[in-house]
């Protein structure tokens, strides 16, 4: 799957919505069992997220080859345009 490179967004890991988790958890005195619950859950986001930062095709936005080629896709259509 290709994916918007790394260096053109932000660094986004679980870190936000794993910290939340805790907090709630810790303020509704949660049972263990809860905690094991959310903690396996979040301990497949993170898994997930790292192995898909090491094994998607990355695309980098700002390159100049896909300007080059939308430009000469416009350059030809204009032609056709001329031509009919």
């Amino acid at each position: 799957m290709k994916v918007i490179a790394h260096k053109n967004l932000p660094f986004r890991p679980p870190v936000i919505g794993t910290a939340v988790a805790a907090l709630v958890l810790d303020r509704l005195d949660a049972p263990q069992l809860a905690w094991g619950v959310v903690g396996t859950i979040y301990a497949l986001f993170w898994i997930a997220w790292i192995v898909a930062m090491f094994h998607q095709e990355q695309v980098n936005l700002f390159t100049a080859a896909p300007m080059e080629e939308a430009l000469r896709k416009i350059r030809e259509m204009s032609e056709e345009k001329r031509k009919h």
